[in-house]
């Protein structure tokens, strides 16, 4: 579960939001797949105290050593008060590709279309993250329990 609270720049959007995503992840041999369901809640503006926005995003990983495509599906369906029609507020469809450049930091790549009039036609996306719980620490880790076993073992 991941509970978000966004307060964009004031030239992109003028409301904040509150963002509850469930978060869905299965690893299937070299590919990882995701599905988060999710709820808009407006906050602020215009917007605030009408009911949630309900959405949902997919994606698919192929999982390779520094280099990883993937694709990426994002929705925003309309509030929950209105019925939900074939043309939802806001389909895009991302191509991705993920690079591990350095050990602990992810960059991420992608384009994005449009696939309804209430979305943008394309959609150009960068995101740098940084691992603060590198795989070499947790080899370290264990490798230290493994020790500690073996001593309590020795006594």
């Amino acid at each position: 579960m991941l509970l978000e609270y966004t307060i964009p720049r004031k030239s992109y959007a003028a409301a904040q939001e509150v963002e509850v995503r469930g978060i869905v992840e299965k690893e299937m041999g070299n590919f990882l797949v995701d599905f988060n369901p999710k709820v808009n809640i407006p906050t602020t503006g215009e917007e605030r105290g009408t009911p949630p926005t309900p959405g949902v995003d997919i994606s698919a990983l192929y999982k390779k050593y520094r280099f990883q495509p993937g694709i990426e599906y994002y929705s925003q369906y309309r509030q929950l008060s209105q019925p939900i029609s074939i043309l939802q507020k806001q389909q895009v469809l991302f191509a991705t590709f993920e690079a591990h450049p350095i050990h602990a930091i992810n960059w991420q790549l992608g384009v994005g279309f449009g696939l309804a009039n209430g979305s943008d036609s394309i959609v150009l996306r960068s995101l740098t993250t940084f691992d603060f719980k590198t795989h070499h620490g947790e080899e370290e880790a264990a490798a230290v329990q493994e020790k500690q076993v073996q001593e309590k073992q020795e006594r």
